[in-house]
């Protein structure tokens, strides 16, 4: 949980900075590929780290003030041999998570979520510190008139630049 929560949260801030900073579309492709590629990352740092617990387990360095024979070292032995146990197996689901699309896709999945509802939180706190705009009577009033008067120059502009003659009413 705590592995995909990490990568959701990566994902989720490569979404925001696509979209937003880099003014890409989110394409689903892109971050699953993303995806898979922070899984193998947390999959090879667990590879590695089991690699160094068993190592460690395998040539402990005995204490100088300890007896040969001594069992306070055994205590501490079992709990590398339970932790690499627990890191191998984390490891192994990762790699296999690499190559499962429904895990992949719902990462990919929970992470746009996730971008949305931060953007959208922001945007709603942005727009509240804006008073709504509300036109008064004579500007409604007066919509239609420059709404005709937009058109007509409008149309005028593009019958000069087109070399057409428009012709009045008649």
């Amino acid at each position: 949980m705590i592995a995909h929560s990490a990568v959701r949260m990566a994902l989720k801030n490569r979404i925001i900075v696509d979209v937003l900073r880099d003014r890409l579309d989110f394409d689903p492709e892109r971050v699953s590929a993303a995806a898979r590629q922070q899984l193998e990352e947390l999959a090879e740092q667990e590879s590695l780290t089991a690699e160094r617990l068993r190592s460690s387990r395998e040539n402990p360095a005995a204490p100088k003030d300890l007896l040969a024979g001594d069992r306070t070292r055994d205590p501490l032995r079992s709990e590398k041999a339970r932790r690499g146990t627990i890191v191998e197996q984390l490891g192994r689901s990762l790699w296999a998570d690499i190559a499962d699309d429904e895990v992949v896709a719902e990462l990919v999945e929970r992470s746009w979520q996730d971008a949305w509802d931060e953007i959208e939180s922001s945007v709603r706190r942005r727009a509240a510190l804006v008073a709504p705009y509300e036109p008064d009577a004579r500007y409604a009033a007066q919509r239609t008139d420059r709404l005709a008067t937009l058109v007509a120059m409008d149309l005028a502009g593009l019958a000069a630049e087109r070399g057409v003659a428009l012709e009045g009413p008649g």
